[in-house]
């Protein structure tokens, strides 16, 4: 009895070792990558097989689990030598593997480089602009739908031009409601799992919201000798954008590359005022951080004493009350009859919806609008006052030339651009410290007229438009 406990305990054991490397090999089946060391290999199967011959000339009458037996010590040598076996590159000191396994939920090992190494693995570019598969919600979201064209066509002219990016284009999609920590904590989380270096943020209301934030999160880095993220705003009017700093990092790692408010509201009330003796003048505007300094620019110039002009009222607007709050602007004009024009600061169906009620409704003076007017989807239908409306364009280098095509489309025309800009940039040199200097030397290749401020800010002059061929 003894004798057959102790063949039962070696059947037991043998039956133990197959069912572990029968899971080894399914998990070999799932590409799940894992290695035994050939000396382990080489003792587990001597074992092995010392135990199957020493079954086979023992004669018990346990025949049966003895088969069994014998079954799993032949499985175990045949799962050792079945399993494909994984090169595993030698690992430079400090390094640890990067797995990339979609299916599991496990976060990301990530290849530690040097702060500023210029081989990083295929760190990426990191584009956050409203979600467009929404863009049926609001002017938010349309103005996203616009910003993507511009962006994948600016990945489709890198391709074209055989620049070989060294930075993979990677997605962000806001909501509007979402918190300067919820970006923040995002970007951070890119930094860290996917190797985000470079971010690209459209609209005012979210860069202002990132802004301070970032500052801190930027200076943390560079004390820390840590690698340094850079945020490029784009598509984003309103002030106050970007930082002063101290030198070597004076623009506290933000740039904002796009038409101002500054420039683009106030060359509308000198329009308004000086070469159509406008009297006085009434903004609509969208309600929110764009629209409300686009208002104050405006509004601020047009009553200056140089200027003297006179503010029949604001009205904060939407897609949905434009009908309304053209309906008591009308009213008010009504009381004061004086020679009036006035100025519509948005994008998307606020925008066109606020034009075409001013049309529908009889206005008849001058409208002039934001350089967002020139997104095709956001023009008014009617084209009977086309002839009483403005807007503004980026003024080229080259006086004879003008923007043409999907180019004229401000919007789109900087997406496109500015995603462009930091491929090209990157693919030379992806080393956050030096882009500063990068992006201010390759002004040569930009087709506009601009001026590059201390804090990261960008000047880019302007002309008025008041003929439908040029913002149609």
């Amino acid at each position: 009895m003894n004798a057959d406990l102790k063949e039962l305990g070696i059947i037991a054991v043998a039956d133990i070792l197959a069912v572990a490397f029968l899971s080894g090999w399914g998990l070999a089946k799932k590409k799940i990558r894992f290695r035994v060391p050939a000396s382990t290999e080489l003792v587990v199967i001597s074992i092995v097989g010392g135990i199957a011959t020493w079954e086979m000339y023992v004669a018990w009458p346990l025949d049966l689990l003895r088969a069994n037996g014998l079954l799993a010590m032949v499985i175990i040598p045949v799962m050792l030598f079945s399993v494909k076996r994984t090169s595993i590159p030698k690992q430079e000191p400090g390094q640890k593997n990067l797995l990339k396994d979609h299916a599991s939920p496990q976060p990301i090992l990530l290849p530690q480089v040097s702060p500023q190494s210029s081989v990083a693995q295929r760190p990426c570019i990191y584009v956050f602009r409203p979600d467009p598969r929404r863009s049926a919600e609001e002017a938010f979201y349309q103005d996203g739908a616009l910003q993507e064209k511009g962006f994948i066509d600016a990945e489709k002219q890198a391709n074209t031009e055989g620049l070989h990016p060294k930075l993979e284009v990677k997605y962000h999609a806001m909501d509007k409601s979402d918190t300067d920590e919820v970006l923040i904590d995002s970007m951070k989380t890119y930094y860290r799992d996917e190797y985000a270096t470079y971010f690209i943020m459209t609209m005012s209301s979210m860069a202002r919201r990132v802004r301070d934030r970032f500052v801190e999160w930027h200076n943390h880095c560079v004390s820390n000798g840590e690698r340094i993220p850079i945020l490029i705003v784009t598509v984003a009017s309103a002030p106050d954008l970007t930082v002063a700093s101290a030198l070597p990092h004076p623009s506290v790692g933000i740039i904002r590359w796009y038409v101002r408010s500054q420039e683009e509201s106030q060359l509308i009330a000198l329009y308004l005022r000086w070469k159509h003796d406008v009297q006085q003048a009434a903004v609509f505007w969208e309600h929110d951080w764009y629209g409300a300094h686009g208002k104050d620019e405006f509004r601020d110039r047009f009553i200056s004493p140089s200027l003297a002009g006179r503010c029949l009222g604001d009205f904060p607007v939407t897609a949905d009350n434009a009908k309304s709050k053209v309906t008591e602007f009308l009213r008010k004009l009504a009381a004061h009859p004086e020679s009036t024009g006035v100025l519509v600061v948005g994008y998307g169906n606020t925008l066109s919806k606020t034009v075409a009620e001013l049309i529908a409704q009889k206005f008849s003076g001058l409208i002039a609008c934001t350089s967002t007017l020139t997104g095709p989807e956001w023009q008014p239908i009617s084209k009977d006052a086309d002839r009483r409306i403005a807007t503004v364009l980026p003024r080229l280098k080259n006086p004879q030339n003008v923007l043409a095509g999907q180019d004229r489309d401000v919007v789109y025309f900087f997406a496109k651009s500015t995603l462009y800009r930091v491929i090209k940039l990157t693919a030379e040199d992806s080393n956050t410290e030096t882009f500063l200097e990068r992006w201010r030397k390759g002004a040569h290749t930009s087709h506009l007229i601009e001026e590059y401020l201390a804090d990261g800010d960008t000047i880019i002059q302007l002309d008025v438009v008041d003929r439908p061929e040029y913002w149609r």
